[in-house]
């Protein structure tokens, strides 16, 4: 788990970033900051974001690891949203029908093996389909401005 954040320090970070601003990239920002705050208080995104981040903290798969991989990002996502669909369709899962979920790797499952690793919790499962499907628009994302910036630039 990472270290809470310092809220002294992180207003004094933001603070430091808006000094010198204009009026209309403060507002800008303040739009942002409207946005992140309806978002956060939606505990399905906060629960997604928490899981993007333990991606990035615990896992290493930053945006600049997962660049160009868009598509499996996608794939794995829909592997995940399957598993947590057919928990919670089964009135009382079993410990069997969990195990074998466990063990029959989906036929879109994009990497090795030994990376399928869903959970009997169907939030768990979803909230891992969330930080991965994000994870693949970020992806995408750059790959888009990456090759806009080529066109431009070349």
């Amino acid at each position: 788990m990472t270290d809470p954040i310092d809220p002294t320090d992180a207003i004094l970070r933001v603070g430091r970033t808006l000094a010198g601003k204009t009026e209309p990239e403060l507002e800008e920002f303040l739009e942002d900051v409207r946005v992140l705050f309806l978002l956060l208080s939606d505990a399905g995104v906060r629960r997604i974001a928490i899981e993007r981040r333990r991606q990035i903290t615990d896992e290493g798969y930053t945006a600049e690891h997962d660049a160009g991989h868009s598509p499996d990002l996608f794939q794995a996502g829909v592997c995940y949203g399957g598993a947590a669909y057919l928990i919670q369709r089964d009135p009382s899962p079993s410990d069997a029908m969990f195990e074998e979920l466990r063990l029959t790797l989906p036929p879109y499952w994009p990497w090795a093996p030994e990376f399928w690793k869903p959970s009997p919790d169907p939030i768990r499962n979803a909230e891992k389909a969330g930080a991965l499907l994000a994870a693949g628009i970020e992806s995408l994302l750059a790959e888009q401005n990456t090759t806009k910036g080529n066109t431009t630039n070349g």
